[in-house]
């Protein structure tokens, strides 16, 4: 009896897929019109696109990669450091001015987006930040100051390096100082 069945849902599934109706919706395509694929844009992409956005910092504007600064941020909220810098952004959480504090209890994505927005708001920044549809809960890092110091792009004078680091002592003492933000 059981093999009947069996036999039954077999037959009927050899019949769905012999009939043609399933092929109906296929589209042709120029043999032209395909276009060669390559290894390059294939492979996923390791990094993330720039996101260069264009900051005042006194007299003169700076580009910088917003990509740069939420690396800093992961890095930041990731090992508990209050002061941590890489390429063209350092970042510096503090309780006030000339008191660096660590986010304790902060995840990596609320110290990114908090950056993010804080860029968005006083940058102007190629890819706008989504904001997010509720907020993230109250926490003892909720009165933290957000810090930034930025260099351009590609300059050659900047204190930070290739690999995001812990900041220099020079890097640390410069943002400890800055004026708090309204």
């Amino acid at each position: 009896m059981n093999s009947f069945i069996l036999i039954g849902a077999l037959l009927q599934c050899l019949y769905v897929m012999a009939t043609p109706q399933g092929y109906q919706h296929l589209e042709a395509r120029q043999a032209d019109a395909l276009a060669p694929v390559t290894i390059g844009s294939v492979y996923r992409r390791a990094t993330s696109p720039p996101n260069l956005m264009t900051c005042q910092s006194g007299l003169d504007k700076k580009v910088v990669n917003l990509q740069d600064c939420k690396k800093v941020a992961t890095y930041m909220a990731s090992h508990k450091l209050p002061c941590a810098n890489y390429k063209s952004c350092a970042l510096m959480t503090r309780a006030s001015i000339g008191q660096p504090q660590a986010v304790q209890v902060t995840s990596s994505t609320e110290l990114r987006y908090s950056f993010s927005m804080y860029f968005d708001e006083s940058c102007q920044v190629t890819r706008q930040v989504k904001p997010r549809s509720k907020d993230f809960p109250e926490t003892v890092d909720s009165n933290l100051y957000l810090t930034a110091g930025i260099c351009a792009v590609g300059d050659p004078t900047c204190p930070t390096g290739e690999q995001v680091t812990t900041c220099s002592p020079e890097v640390s003492a410069f943002l400890k100082d800055l004026p708090l933000a309204a």
